[in-house]
């Protein structure tokens, strides 16, 4: 968690190992980081003081918010292929 989230890592509530609470804490975090305009904002920021613009975490935020939403339990998705 406090890799993706250092500043949640603290909180009380905060989980500490993956499980559905993480998953779903992340994948919240994710979306209210994800809007489209907060990056571009921070884009022209850096345009403006002459600092290098970072690389879009769009797509990557997009894959990991849809992986979160589709397998919310640890090792569930494992289970599910394994009675294939």
């Amino acid at each position: 968690m406090a890799a993706w989230i250092p500043t949640q890592a603290s909180l009380p509530r905060a989980p500490h190992t993956d499980g559905a609470q993480a998953r779903s804490a992340l994948r919240e975090q994710l979306e209210i980081a994800s809007d489209v305009h907060v990056e571009r904002y921070w884009q022209l920021l850096c345009l403006i003081n002459g600092w290098p613009v970072r690389p879009s975490m769009a797509a990557a935020g997009e894959w990991l918010m849809t992986a979160l939403s589709t397998n919310t339990e640890p090792g569930a998705r494992a289970a599910e292929l394994g009675e294939m």
